[in-house]
C-alpha cells in the first residue's frame, strides 16, 4: 500500500484491519467499493469519489500480489 498516493501506515492498518488481506472474496472492486458503501452514484459527493478510487486502487493492488 506504499505505492498508493496519500494511504500512511495507519491508513493501511486500518484498510487491513477492517477487509482483511483476501481480496479474492471481492468479485471486482466495484463490489468491494459496494461492500464498503462508497460506491459512485448520481448523488455522489467529491469525498465519495476519492473512496471510491482507493478502494479501487487497493483492490487492484491485492490482486497484483
Amino acid at each position: 500500500m506504499d505505492g498508493i498516493p496519500g494511504v500512511n501506515k495507519a491508513a493501511a492498518a486500518t484498510f487491513i484491519a477492517e477487509l482483511g488481506v483476501d481480496m479474492s472474496v471481492f468479485k471486482s472492486a466495484k463490489h468491494l467499493a459496494s461492500w464498503a458503501g462508497v460506491s459512485p452514484g448520481n448523488y455522489e459527493s467529491e469525498i465519495e469519489h476519492e473512496l471510491f478510487m482507493l478502494l479501487h486502487s487497493l483492490c487492484q493492488l491485492y490482486n497484483k500480489s
